[in-house]
């Protein structure tokens, strides 16, 4: 079965099972995206360094050694 991992799909049947209650800290891109990133790297077993991160979040900062990258 193949299932197209929406944005809609994401927020309705995976994101329905997280608690309401509000996280820790704010995260810097909606949480639907990091689950689809998390998803990709369980399926591709890449590592997470190698994550094509341009693909699936549309602005990241990043953090790298002291410098910031942000992706547009």
């Amino acid at each position: 079965m193949v299932v197209n991992l929406s944005k809609e799909f994401i927020t309705e049947k995976i994101l329905a099972f997280f608690p309401e209650k509000k996280l820790a800290r704010k995260t810097k891109a909606p949480l639907w995206q990091i689950v689809k990133a998390i998803i990709y790297r369980l399926k591709t077993g890449c590592q997470w360094r190698e994550l094509p991160i341009q693909s699936f979040f549309d602005e990241v900062l990043i953090l790298l050694a002291n410098s910031i990258l942000l992706l547009q």
